[in-house]
């Protein structure tokens, strides 16, 4: 989500929409606010082909995220969606 600007779509339906760019108020300076997400997206790429990037999230993290893509990958396959069990930290 980009600070600096929200889009709005009405009616649901692309064609017979109508985008509307909302300013914050006042408007932001320069640049401030401005991000494109392409940060944590470019990360997986990179972690998926092999490249040397470092890693500074939580374990736990990791282990939500196998837990999403795996179910994703079943629910591909099986045309089902999968429940993914709850993922509670355990006692230290």
């Amino acid at each position: 989500m980009e600070h600096v600007r929200a889009e709005l779509l009405l009616q649901g339906d692309v064609e017979a929409a109508e985008v509307l760019h909302i300013g914050p108020e006042p408007p932001p300076e320069s640049e401030e606010g401005l991000y494109s997400c392409d940060g944590p997206a470019q990360f997986l790429v990179d972690t998926c082909l092999g490249r040397d990037v470092p890693n500074r999230s939580p374990a736990e993290l990791g282990v939500r995220t196998v837990a999403v893509m795996e179910a994703a990958w079943e629910s591909a396959h099986t045309g089902q969606a999968v429940r993914i069990e709850s993922l509670a930290a355990s006692p230290a």
